[in-house]
C-alpha cells in the first residue's frame, strides 16, 4: 500500500494582479479545535501541532497507523484556466523510518478537466523541507487540494505540514531593501540579483537560515529594513556597521544573533524566544530584558550603558561579558554553568562568584570592589598562568579576596591584585575570639590559625572543620567552639573546663569532655544528633538528655547526678553511669542495652526483664530492695557484681540461672535467686525525732502517720525542705533526702547534724540551733549558707567555694579563713570574737558586714566592689578604705566608730570622706589618701619637742625635720596646714585665732607621719 501526500488543486477563474496566496488558512494558523482544521476537511489521525511549525504557531500533524486509516486534510482553491501556478508547502518528517518506503505524492484532479498533477516526494531527514513544482489547469474550477500519508511497508509514521501556497507564476513577493549597501551585501552572497534595485525576491530570503553581513569599514549598512522577510534565520551577524535601530521582531526563529559595534541604543528581543547567543557589545544600549531568555548561553553586552542587568532567569549562562558599562551589581549565584565572567570597568561594589563551581575565567578588574568572594571549590581550575584569564587590578578599597586556599591563590595569583588586597578563606572581617592561650595554640598547630598567639582565629578557617581533640591541652577556656559548626566529633577530655557551650556545634555526633573536674553543667539540648556522649569524672548535679534520642552510648559515671532519664531509644546500648547519687533508674525502654554499669549508687529498685540483649550487669553498691533479672536471655549475661546491697534479699531470674553455681559467687550472701516474680521489699528510712517526722506529715511527705520512719521513696526526690521553728534535736533521716538542694532548718535544737549525703545542697540555714559544730565539707555546691546565732568556734569552709553569701554572726569565732572562697559577694561576721581577717581575695565582695569583734586592722582596699561595709566597734589601730570606689559607698547605716586607737582611715579622696562621711568615725581620727605611717610613734617622732603644750597661739617642734604639719580639730576637720621647706630640725606653728579646745597635730615626714595631741587656751 503507498503512502500518498495528495494536492489537488481546484481551479477557478480568479484575475492575479500580485503574488496572493490562493490557499485559504494555508498557513494553518485557525483550528476550531485540535482536531478541526478551519476551511480544510480532515480525515483519520489529523491534529493540531503547537510545538513544531515552519512559522506562526501552529502546524498540521498527520499520523499514520494503518493503510484502513489514511490521514488527509483537503481544501479548495480557485484557479484560472491557461495560468501557470506555483504550487509549495514545507513537510518535516518526525519519525526515524524515512526511507523510499514512505513516498510523498502530489496529485491535482478535478471532474471537468483533463490536466492532473501528481508528484511524490521522499524524505530524507527530520529537518522541515520546501517542495516546490508548478500546475497549469485547462478549466476555471475550484480545484480539491489534498495532503494524504501512506506507506508500503505499513509501518507508521508522523509529519508535519506547513506554509501551504498556490500563486501565479510571475507574481512573486519582493521585499524592499532601502539600504543600498545592504542590498549589496546581498548581491555579494549570491542572495539577490546582480544589480540593485531596492529590493530581493522573497522567497530568495525566507528560507534563508543563516545571515552574516559584517561591516569591513567601508559602505557600512545604516538601515536593515528588509530583515523582517529572513523569516527562517537562525543566525544573524550584522556587526561593525552603523545600525541604530534592529527590528527582529518576525526573525522567530533566531538561535544566534551579533550585532556588536553598531549606534543601537535599544533592542527589542521578545519575539526571539530561540537566542541562545546575543553579542550586543560597543552599542548604546541602556536597557536590556533578557529575562525571558531561558536557554540563552552566551552574553555579551559590553561597552554599553547599561546601569541593571537582570540575569535571575538565565541559569543556562556558560559566558557573560558585561565590562564598561555603568552596573553597581551582578548577581551570578544562580548561574552554576558559568566559565567566563567579564565584569570588569562597572561601578561594582561586591562580586559573590562562589556559586560558579564551573569558572575558569574571572575579569573584575576597574570596579570599586570592597567584596569578592571566589571560594567556589574549583579555583584550580583557573587560568592563573594567563594573567588575563584572573584580574583584581584597579580596586584600591578590595583588602581581602575570599577564595579556596590563601596559600595556593598568594603563590599563583600574586601578580593579579592590588598590593594591597590580600587572599583569605573568609573576608567578612568576622573573627572568632580565642581567649585561652593554650586552645588558640592548639588551632596553630592544625594549621587553622597564624603562628601568632593573638588570642583569635578567622572564623572561616574553622566552621568546615568536622574533627576536633583537644586531649590534655591544659585548656581552661573553649570559648570560640561554637564557631566550630561543622563539628561532628569533639573531644576535650582531661583539661581544666570549668564550662563548655556547644549548643551552636548542632551536627556533633560524638562528644567527649571526660576528666574536666571542675565542670559542673552540661547543657546537650541543642545537640539532637549525638550517638556519642562520655562526660564522666565531672562535676554534675543534672544531666538533661530529652532531646538526644539517637543516643547509642553514655558515659556519664563518677558524678553527683540523682537522677538520670534515658532517651526512650530503642537503639542505646552502653550506660556507665556508676559512682553517682542515683535512686533511680528506667532502662525498660531501651531493649537493644548491652551492657550496663550502675554500681556505686543510691539505686533502690532496678528492672531489667525487658533488657533481654544485656551481656554486662555490674549495680553492687547501692540501696537495692529489689531487682529483677528475668529476661528470658539470662544465658548472655555477665554478672560481675551484684553485692554490697544488704536489702536486698530476692532477685527474680531465669529458671536456668537459680542454680547457676557462675552466678552464686555474684550476689550477697543472704540474697537468693528466685524464678518467679519476688515479693516487693519497701524500703523505709528512720526519723527517731518526733517533731521531725511531725513535720514531714504536716508537709505531705510522710504519709502513713506517726511510726518513726518514712517511705523513702517519698523524699529522693525531695529537692525543697523547710523545717524551721519546728522543735526538732535530731535531725537523723536528712541523709536520704539525696535530692535536696534547699534546706531550713533553723531555729531548732540541733547540734551535730550530718549533712554528707546531701551533696547537690546549694541552700542552707542553720541559724539559732546552738551548734558547736558544722561538717559541710562535702556540700561543695553550696552557694549560700547561713548559720548564724549559733555556737560556733570553728568551720572549715575551704571545699565551699562556690558560696556567695555567708552569715557567720553572732558566734565565737577568734580566727576565720575565706581566701578559699573567692565568689563570695556577701559577709556578715560581726558578733565574734574575730583579730583579724584577710579579705584580699574575695575580690567580688559588695557586702561585708565585720562590726562588733576585735579586729586590730583591715584592709579592703583590693575589694573593689565593696560599696556597703561596717566594721565599727573593735580595736583597730589600721584601717584601709581605699579601693578606687568609695564615691559608691552606701554607709547609712553603717560607720567606723568605736574604734579608740584608730588615728587615720586610708581613703580615696581625704576631701570627699571629709564632706561625706565625717559622722562615720571617730573625732579623733583622720581620713587620708595616705596613712602609711600614721599613728605610728617610732623612734624619729619619738625623739621630737612639742611645746608650750598647752598654748595660746606659737607651739615650737623641734629635734625632727618636717615636710609638713597639718591640725584637726576633736570632730576630725581640717582646720590648718603648714608646709616646711627649709630642712631645718627647729620649726614654729602658730595656732592664734582657733578656738579654744583640743586638736592633732599631724608631723608628715615622707611616708611617716604621727599625730601629737596639742590644747589650746
Amino acid at each position: 500500500m503507498k503512502t500518498k501526500l495528495l494536492f489537488l488543486l481546484l481551479l477557478a477563474n480568479f484575475s492575479i494582479y500580485a503574488q496572493t496566496n490562493l490557499v485559504p488558512n494555508g498557513e494553518f494558523e485557525k483550528w476550531t479545535s485540535s482536531t478541526v482544521l478551519s476551511d480544510w476537511t480532515t480525515q483519520n489521525n489529523v491534529t493540531q501541532n503547537t510545538t513544531e511549525y515552519w512559522e506562526g504557531f501552529n502546524s498540521a500533524k498527520l499520523s499514520f497507523t494503518s493503510s484502513a486509516s489514511i490521514p488527509k486534510i483537503t481544501t479548495q482553491v480557485p484557479l484560472k484556466a491557461g495560468i501557470t501556478y506555483v504550487v509549495k508547502f514545507k513537510y518535516k518528517y518526525l519519525s526515524s523510518n524515512y526511507n523510499s518506503s514512505h513516498p510523498i505524492v502530489l496529485n491535482i484532479s478535478k471532474n471537468g478537466s483533463s490536466t492532473t498533477l501528481s508528484n511524490s516526494i521522499f524524505a530524507k531527514d527530520n529537518n522541515w523541507t520546501t517542495v516546490e513544482t508548478t500546475f497549469t489547469p485547462d478549466q476555471n474550477l475550484s480545484y480539491d487540494l489534498s495532503i494524504s500519508l501512506n506507506t508500503v511497508d505499513n509501518i507508521g509514521f508522523n509529519a508535519n505540514i506547513d506554509h501551504v501556497q498556490v500563486y501565479a507564476k510571475g507574481t512573486e513577493q519582493y521585499t524592499l531593501i532601502p539600504d543600498l549597501n545592504f542590498e549589496k551585501n546581498l548581491i555579494a552572497l549570491g542572495i539577490d540579483s546582480g544589480t540593485t534595485d531596492g529590493k530581493v525576491l522573497t522567497s530568495s530570503i525566507s528560507t534563508l537560515t543563516s545571515l552574516n553581513i559584517s561591516g569591513n569599514g567601508n559602505d557600512l549598512i545604516k538601515d536593515l529594513t528588509g530583515i523582517e522577510d529572513f523569516k527562517a534565520l537562525t543566525l544573524l551577524i550584522c556587526q561593525y556597521q552603523r545600525l541604530t535601530t534592529l527590528n527582529l521582531t518576525t526573525n522567530t526563529a533566531l538561535v544566534i544573533l551579533n550585532c556588536q559595534n553598531n549606534l543601537l541604543t535599544s533592542l527589542d528581543i521578545s519575539k526571539n524566544p530561540a537566542l541562545t547567543t546575543i553579542i550586543c557589545n560597543n552599542n548604546n544600549l541602556t536597557n536590556l530584558d533578557i529575562s525571558e531568555k531561558l536557554g540563552l548561553t552566551n552574553l555579551q553586552c559590553g561597552y554599553n550603558k547599561l546601569t541593571s542587568l537582570d540575569i535571575s532567569k538565565n541559569t543556562a549562562l556558560i559566558t557573560l561579558k558585561c565590562e564598561k558599562n555603568l552596573l553597581t551589581s551582578i548577581d551570578v549565584t544562580k548561574h552554576t554553568a558559568l566559565i567566563t565572567l567579564d565584569c570588569s570597568k562597572n561601578l561594582l561594589t561586591n562580586l559573590d562568584a562562589s556559586k560558579n563551581t564551573a569558572l575558569t575565567s574571572l575579569y573584575c578588574q576597574d570596579n570599586s570592589l570592597t567584596s569578592v568572594n571566589i571560594k567556589n571549590g574549583n579555583n584550580k581550575a583557573f587560568y592563573w598562568n594567563f594573567i588575563h584569564h584572573l584580574s583584581f587590578y584597579g580596586n584600591k578599597d578590595l583588602k581581602c579576596i575570599t577564595v579556596d586556599d590563601p596559600v595556593y591563590s598568594s603563590k599563583n595569583w600574586a601578580g593579579n591584585r592590588e598590593y594591597e588586597s590580600t587572599f583569605a578563606l573568609a573576608c567578612d572581617g568576622q573573627y572568632t575570639a580565642i581567649p585561652d592561650p593554650n586552645f588558640e595554640q592548639h588551632i596553630i598547630d592544625l594549621g587553622l590559625d597564624s603562628g601568632k598567639l593573638d588570642g583569635k582565629v578567622l572564623t572561616a578557617n574553622i566552621s568546615t572543620l568536622k574533627t576536633l581533640s583537644v586531649f590534655a591541652r591544659n585548656i581552661s577556656d573553649l570559648t570560640g567552639i561554637e564557631d566550630f559548626t561543622a563539628l561532628t566529633s569533639l573531644s576535650c577530655n582531661s583539661n581544666k573546663l570549668s564550662s563548655l557551650d556547644i549548643s551552636k556545634n548542632i551536627a556533633l555526633t560524638e562528644l567527649r569532655c571526660s576528666d574536666n573536674p571542675q565542670l559542673s553543667f552540661l547543657n546537650v539540648s541543642n545537640n539532637v544528633n549525638l550517638n556519642y556522649l562520655y562526660c564522666d569524672n565531672l562535676n554534675l548535679k543534672t544531666l538533661n538528655l530529652k532531646n538526644n534520642l539517637k543516643l547509642i552510648e553514655l558515659k556519664c559515671n563518677n558524678n553527683y547526678l540523682t537522677s538520670l532519664e534515658i532517651p526512650n531509644n530503642p537503639g542505646f546500648t552502653y550506660l556507665d553511669c556508676s559512682f553517682n547519687r542515683l535512686s533511680n533508674l528506667d532502662v525498660s525502654k531501651n531493649f537493644k542495652l548491652n551492657y550496663l554499669d550502675c554500681s556505686y549508687n543510691k539505686i533502690i529498685g532496678l528492672d531489667l526483664s525487658e533488657n533481654y540483649l544485656l551481656t554486662t550487669l555490674r549495680c553492687s553498691k547501692n540501696n537495692l530492695f529489689n531487682l529483677n533479672l528475668r529476661s528470658g536471655n539470662n544465658v548472655i549475661m555477665k554478672i560481675h557484681n551484684l553485692g554490697n546491697n544488704p536489702n536486698l534479699k530476692c532477685i527474680s531470674v531465669d529458671k536456668e540461672t537459680v542454680n547457676n553455681s557462675l552466678w552464686e559467687t555474684s550476689k550477697d550472701a543472704k540474697a537468693s535467686y528466685y524464678n518467679g516474680v519476688c515479693s516487693e521489699n519497701i524500703p523505709y528510712t528512720l526519723i527517731p525525732d518526733p517533731s521531725f517526722e511531725e513535720k514531714l506529715i504536716a508537709l505531705g511527705i510522710d504519709t502513713d502517720g506517726k511510726n518513726g520512719k518514712v517511705l523513702t521513696s517519698n523524699i529522693v526526690y525531695v529537692e525543697t525542705l523547710d523545717v524551721a521553728s519546728s522543735n526538732i534535736s535530731n535531725l537523723k533521716g536528712i541523709e536520704d533526702f539525696t535530692s535536696l538542694t534547699y534546706l531550713d532548718c533553723g531555729s531548732n535544737k540541733i547540734n551535730s547534724p550530718d549533712f554528707s549525703e546531701n551533696i547537690l545542697l546549694t541552700t542552707l540555714y542553720y541559724s539559732k540551733n546552738s551548734a558547736k559544730t558544722l561538717n559541710l565539707s562535702k556540700n561543695e555546691f553550696l552557694t549560700f549558707l547561713d548559720c548564724n546565732t549559733n555556737e560556733l568556734t570553728r568551720l572549715d569552709l575551704s571545699t565551699n567555694r562556690a558560696l556567695t553569701y555567708l552569715n557567720l554572726s553572732k558566734n565565737s569565732f577568734t580566727t576565720f579563713d575565706v581566701t578559699k572562697n573567692t565568689a563570695l559577694q556577701t559577709f556578715n561576721c560581726t558578733n565574734n570574737k574575730l583579730t583579724n581577717l584577710d579579705v584580699a581575695k574575695n575580690l567580688s565582695l559588695t557586702t561585708f558586714y565585720c562590726n562588733d569583734n576585735l579586729l586590730e586592722g583591715l584592709d579592703i582596699s583590693k575589694n573593689t566592689a565593696i560599696n556597703t561595709f561596717n566594721c565599727y566597734n573593735n580595736k583597730m589601730t589600721n584601717l584601709n578604705l581605699k579601693n578606687g570606689n568609695n564615691k559608691n559607698f552606701d554607709l547609712t547605716n553603717s560607720n567606723f566608730t568605736n574604734n579608740a586607737l584608730l588615728t587615720c582611715i586610708n581613703v580615696d579622696d581625704e576631701n570627699y570622706s571629709n564632706t561625706n562621711w565625717l559622722d562615720k568615725k571617730d573625732a579623733k581620727a583622720v581620713y587620708s589618701s595616705n596613712c602609711t605611717s600614721l599613728g605610728i610613734e617610732d623612734s624619729v617622732f619619738d625623739k621630737a619637742v612639742v611645746y608650750p603644750n598647752p598654748t595660746k597661739g606659737e607651739v615650737n617642734i623641734n629635734n625632727i625635720t618636717l615636710e609638713k604639719a597639718t591640725v584637726y580639730n576633736s570632730l576630725g576637720q581640717l582646720v590648718k596646714t603648714f608646709v616646711f621647706n627649709n630642712g631645718e630640725t627647729n620649726n614654729t606653728i602658730n595656732l592664734s585665732g582657733l578656738p579654744r579646745g583640743i586638736y592633732y597635730v599631724y608631723l608628715v615626714n615622707g611616708d611617716a607621719a604621727s599625730a601629737k595631741k596639742i590644747i589650746v587656751e
